[in-house]
């Protein structure tokens, strides 16, 4: 196997803190920087050409953590200082892309990582200074579940179909997390109500 070193300015010589590959075809990239600016690449392919987009000022702060839909039709961005954002990705013609705000969610805590669910481009996984992962709906921009942990995470990924979650903390630890086939439901808070199942459950001790 032979590898070959590319130097790409991305974001205007901030240094890059964050990087994801897109799923699908893995021909875009998206970068984020300590300056709060991310930037995203398409390579050149027989169909396409090379282009390149960036959103500066997209976040007061370091982005932590990017990542794609599923389809690629959508970029999740996250800052340390809590605010996370969903954007709409559209490649508009063979040299340009264009990069739409979608939703903001303003958390009032130090984002550590960010994660797509596998299967569901709706559903997105951050993990907080807090010592919780929260689950997400990226297009109605809320938190639908809180779920505690014993540390921070600082990572998170999922198998293929998105039913496992994989938490690593700042304690050496993975943590395993247990998802149902489909986790946005109504959730009742109120006493007076029927039970209704949490839609993602902590299964797996710490190891």
């Amino acid at each position: 196997v032979t590898y070959e070193a590319t130097e790409v300015s991305a974001t205007g010589g901030s240094a890059a803190s964050a990087v994801a590959f897109a799923k699908v075809g893995e021909k875009s990239v998206a970068i984020g920087d300590r300056a709060g600016n991310f930037v995203v690449m398409r390579c050149a392919t027989d169909e396409m050409e090379c282009a390149r987009t960036c959103e500066m000022g997209a976040h007061e702060g370091e982005i932590v953590g990017v990542d794609w839909s599923l389809n690629g039709a959508r970029l999740i961005t996250a800052c340390r200082t809590g605010n996370v954002k969903a954007w709409n990705v559209t490649h508009t013609s063979k040299t340009t892309i264009q990069i739409t705000p979608q939703c903001v969610v303003r958390l009032f805590a130090e984002v550590t990582c960010v994660k797509f669910h596998a299967a569901q481009d709706d559903v997105v996984f951050v993990g907080t200074r807090m010592r919780e992962v929260l689950v997400i709906d990226a297009v109605l921009g809320c938190v639908l579940e809180k779920l505690p942990m014993k540390a921070t995470p600082m990572c998170l990924e999922c198998n293929t179909s998105g039913n496992v979650v994989f938490v690593g903390d700042d304690e050496g630890r993975i943590n395993v997390l247990m998802c149902e086939a489909r986790m946005k439901k109504t959730l009742s808070r109120s006493e007076g109500d029927a039970a209704v199942e949490n839609p993602l459950l902590r299964v797996m001790q710490e190891r």
